[in-house]
């Protein structure tokens, strides 16, 4: 019977190592009142003992509400320590916006991710949330005109609008050059030069410009949203683009190693900063 005991306690204390060892979920969400013209920010945290590559995250969160809306969505990794002792952080940020008075649900959400390198599949929940929201201030009444005088003031009102307008764009076009629309390639070398300029030797601060100005190119060139993938599904939808093979590879290590250089310590020989820019801006200017 001692032996039976013994060997069911030793049983439990694994099940709680591999729990504590494993990765796990939090979440948090900043208010339990919301005004209809506010908003709360909804997180969700996984952390696991190891690097930013013991895991991976083959699916994006599809986080599921009722009488809310997602108005901006943020993700960061963070690791703390080194080694043996090194602790990685993933956190998902929502925005939430009401869209009707009443409870507002955050349902479960599910969080698929692989473990690295045997790519052994599991998966881990959140609890289902919830958040009252107010119902939006009422509209002030305002006396009514007769009928009349309000289609006299809206014909009024019509007309010199319209008069006006005219002689706006009649001026507009004699006094003003047209603007030249720019391309996602114009306005990342621009920005890419401010980066350069802004950052000078400090490389840290010169890649996370970087990753900045090349996530708003693929997005606006390619329809690519670096903030919401993975390294490994950023790396995929490089690769499928219609840019030059040698381009497409150059473009995937240069955004994924800007991103992981923003959360970790990097440093760079004189003159670094100078050949990354120069080599990014031929990529942009041949392409």
């Amino acid at each position: 019977m001692r032996l039976i005991f013994l060997s069911l306690l030793l049983l439990v204390a694994a099940a709680v190592i591999v729990r504590a060892d494993g990765i796990s979920v939090s979440q948090s969400l900043d208010k339990s009142q919301l005004a209809f013209d506010d908003s709360a920010t909804f997180e969700i945290t996984l952390q696991w003992p190891g690097s930013q590559f013991a895991y991976r995250f083959p699916q994006p969160l599809d986080p599921q509400f009722e009488k809310l809306r997602v108005g901006r969505f943020e993700s960061s990794v963070t690791s703390k320590g080194s080694g043996a002792g090194e602790i990685t952080y993933k956190t998902f940020r929502y925005t939430l916006l009401p869209l009707a008075a009443g409870e507002g649900r955050i349902e479960p959400v599910r969080i698929s991710y692989l473990t690295a390198p045997d790519s052994i599949p599991g998966e881990v929940v959140t609890e289902g949330m919830s958040v009252t929201i107010a119902a939006p201030p009422p509209i002030p009444e305002q006396r009514r005109a007769p009928l009349v005088w309000v289609w006299v003031a809206v014909w009024t009102v019509l007309v010199a609008g319209a008069v006006a307008a005219g002689v706006m764009i009649r001026k507009r076009r004699r006094a003003v050059p047209p603007v030249p629309v720019k391309t996602p390639k114009d306005k990342a070398l621009e920005e890419l030069a401010s980066v350069r300029k802004e950052a000078g030797e400090d490389l840290k601060r010169f890649q996370a410009g970087v990753y900045r100005v090349l996530a708003d190119y693929l997005q606006a060139r390619f329809d690519i949203r670096a903030d919401e993938l993975d390294d490994q599904k950023l790396v995929e939808a490089i690769m499928g683009t219609d840019l030059p093979a040698g381009a497409r590879s150059k473009l995937a290590d240069w955004v994924v190693t800007a991103r992981m250089d923003k959360f970790r310590p990097v440093a760079g020989a004189p003159g670094e900063t100078l050949r990354r820019a120069s080599d990014i801006r031929e990529m942009l200017e041949t392409t």
